[in-house]
């Protein structure tokens, strides 16, 4: 018993080599990039760009299940985030990712994350129909950014199912990309639709559910989100 808690001891705090080689991919403003971890735990990459050749050593958690598009400098992963497909992922410099956030690639599009972008915890990003998140973005906790999901009828009104683990011809899908322009702000529990486009310093309310697309400078709120304001430059 004596052994098995100090096995358990040893691979909690021990730094280990990754399984699986994540990347490289060519970016054509900074070479080849990738990061050779399958696992990390509050992985502040600070300072690092990766090249051909790195090796990362890390502890645990993170978990990618193939090779990173690409990642920028300064990135910050904490424990618990789940990237699936981390070939069609790009991560731009100095962005945090906080924990237990699920970034869900797809073989059909890209989840394009910019510079200096805060994700909190709990965040679901599905990229099956493309996310494009811009630089200087905030998205708070337990929000959910979708660019794909289940209509509960067919186009002929039929009723569809809604689970993936019933056949495909039973399921009947809305795949659209969303945008998010720069500095764009998305608060807390939000829920954003395939198809949105949200412009340039616009605020979105937290618990909102977002289905249209919003306007830059603008700030919508309530489910279905509506406008309430406007979020211009004031010079004094």
């Amino acid at each position: 018993m004596k052994s098995i808690v100090l096995l358990a001891i040893v691979l909690a705090i021990v730094p280990f080599k990754a399984f699986a080689e994540i990347g490289p991919s060519y970016d054509e403003n900074n070479g080849y990039n990738h990061c050779d971890s399958t696992f990390c735990y509050g992985n502040h990459f600070k300072g690092q760009q990766f090249t051909t050749g790195d090796e990362v050593f890390v502890v645990r958690s993170i978990s990618l299940y193939g090779k990173l598009g690409y990642m920028g400098t300064d990135v910050f992963i904490n424990v618990g985030v789940l990237i699936w497909k981390p070939s069609r992922v790009k991560i731009g410099g100095n962005t945090h990712i906080n924990a237990y956030c699920q970034i869900i690639g797809h073989d059909d599009a890209y989840i394009e994350i910019g510079e200096s972008v805060h994700i909190s915890h709990n965040v679901v990003i599905n990229g099956r129909g493309g996310v494009t998140i811009g630089n200087g973005v905030g998205i708070g906790a337990n929000s959910a950014i979708y660019s794909a999901t289940h209509y509960h009828k067919f186009p002929d009104g039929r009723r569809a199912a809604a689970s993936n683990m019933r056949e495909l011809k039973d399921q009947f899908m809305i795949v659209a990309p969303v945008y998010m322009h720069d500095n764009t702000t998305v608060r807390w529990g939000c829920i954003v639709l395939p198809g949105v486009e949200i412009g340039e310093w616009s605020i979105i309310g937290a618990n909102s559910m977002v289905k249209d697309s919003v306007p830059a400078e603008t700030i919508v709120a309530g489910n279905p989100a509506k406008k309430i304001g406007e979020n211009k430059q004031e010079v004094v």
